[in-house]
C-alpha cells in the first residue's frame, strides 16, 4: 500500500492537540477489520490468507491518529488465525500498512475455541487500563465475545467498534448482528466520525483524515481484491438500518453529508 505521506505530515502538525489521561488499551483484530480477507467466503479467504498488501484503506490512518491524541494508547492485534499459517503476512501487513506498533498475538491450535475471550482477560487483568476499544467485525465471533468481555469487566469503560461487513439477514455469507451498545461501521471514515464523538480523536485530525478519505471514495475504483475503503463484496444494508447516525441526519457532521448519501445508495444491495 502506498502510504499517503501528505495526510502524515498534516497529522504530525496537529500531534500535539492534546492527549488523553490514562491508559488507554485498543485490541484490534486483523481479518475483515483491518485487511480485506472476506472471510465467510471460503475460496475468497484461502486466496486471501497469505496476502500483506490488502488493508482496508484509512484504518491504518486511524489508528495512528487515535495513538495520536492519546501516545500512551497500547495496541494489540488479536487474531484467530493460526500462528504458523498466517504470522508472517499478518505481521507484514502492519508492518507494510504502517499500523501502530503492537503486539500481535495469534492462535496456536484450531481446537482452541476460547482464544480471542481468554486472551482479551488477560491483557485487561495484566494491563490494568483505564479504558479499553475493542475493535472487530460481525463475520465471526467478535461480536459475541466482546459483548462477554463488556459483561465481565462491566465496571470498565469499554467501547466495542463492529466494521459491519455483512449482512445479518439471508443464508449466504450471513454476519452477526449487532448488540445495541456496540458501534457499528462500514469504512474508516465513518468509525472516524464515531471516535471524534466519543472525544477519542480531535476535530483537526478528524477533518484532515474525513476530507482526504471522502474524497478518495468518491474516485475509488474498488473491486473484490484489493486495498481499498470499500470494496465491492462488502454488504452493508444492516449498517443503514440500524445506524444511529444514519437516522439522525443532526448527527452527522456537515463533512460527511455527501459521504452518507452515498452510503445509503451503495448499501442498498
Amino acid at each position: 500500500m502506498k502510504y499517503n505521506w501528505l495526510l502524515s505530515v498534516a497529522l504530525i502538525f496537529s500531534f500535539f492537540s492534546g492527549s488523553l489521561y490514562g491508559h488507554t488499551l485498543v485490541i484490534s483484530d486483523i481479518d475483515d477489520t483491518i485487511k480485506n480477507s472476506f472471510v465467510l467466503d471460503k475460496m475468497e479467504m484461502v486466496e486471501n490468507t497469505f496476502k500483506s498488501d490488502v488493508p482496508f484503506k484509512g484504518m491504518a490512518e486511524l489508528y495512528n491518529i487515535l495513538k495520536a491524541k492519546n501516545p500512551t494508547t497500547e495496541f494489540v492485534y488479536l487474531s484467530n488465525a493460526l500462528d504458523f499459517i498466517s504470522e508472517t503476512s499478518h505481521r507484514t501487513l502492519l508492518l507494510k500498512g504502517h499500523f501502530p506498533e503492537g503486539r500481535l498475538i495469534l492462535r496456536k491450535s484450531l481446537t482452541d475455541k476460547k482464544h480471542k475471550l481468554r486472551v482479551i482477560t488477560k491483557l485487561i487483568l495484566d494491563e490494568k487500563p483505564d479504558k479499553v476499544i475493542l475493535i472487530g467485525d460481525n463475520g465471526e465471533s467478535d461480536v459475541s465475545i466482546y459483548d462477554q468481555v463488556k459483561k465481565l469487566f462491566s465496571d470498565l469503560n469499554i467501547i466495542v467498534a463492529i466494521h459491519t461487513v455483512y449482512n445479518s439477514g439471508g443464508s449466504n455469507n450471513k454476519g452477526a448482528a449487532l448488540f445495541v451498545d456496540q458501534v457499528p461501521f462500514v469504512t474508516a471514515i465513518d468509525l472516524s466520525q464515531e471516535f471524534l464523538n466519543l472525544d477519542l480523536i480531535s476535530l483537526e485530525h478528524f477533518q484532515i483524515f474525513a476530507a482526504f478519505y471522502v474524497n478518495h471514495l468518491q474516485n475509488e475504483k474498488a473491486s473484490i481484491h484489493g486495498s481499498f475503503v470499500l470494496p465491492l463484496w462488502v454488504r452493508c444494508s444492516d449498517f443503514v438500518l440500524k445506524s444511529t447516525t444514519v437516522s439522525n441526519a443532526s448527527e452527522i457532521h456537515p463533512l460527511l453529508s455527501d459521504y452518507y448519501s452515498f452510503l445509503v445508495s451503495r448499501c442498498s444491495y
